[in-house]
């Protein structure tokens, strides 16, 4: 039953909704530190 609740999610957009709303909220109030990484182990 759990995992057909996630499927569920999954599949309608719930989970990747509450991860912008979560995002966003925290982002306006500066919580948020967005940086780049690069990984040079290949050249």
């Amino acid at each position: 039953m759990v995992y057909e609740q996630f499927a569920r999610w999954e599949e309608d957009g719930t989970w990747a909704w509450l991860l912008d709303q979560a995002q966003v909220r925290n982002d306006s109030v500066g919580a948020v530190e967005w940086t780049a990484s690069v990984d040079s182990t290949i050249n």
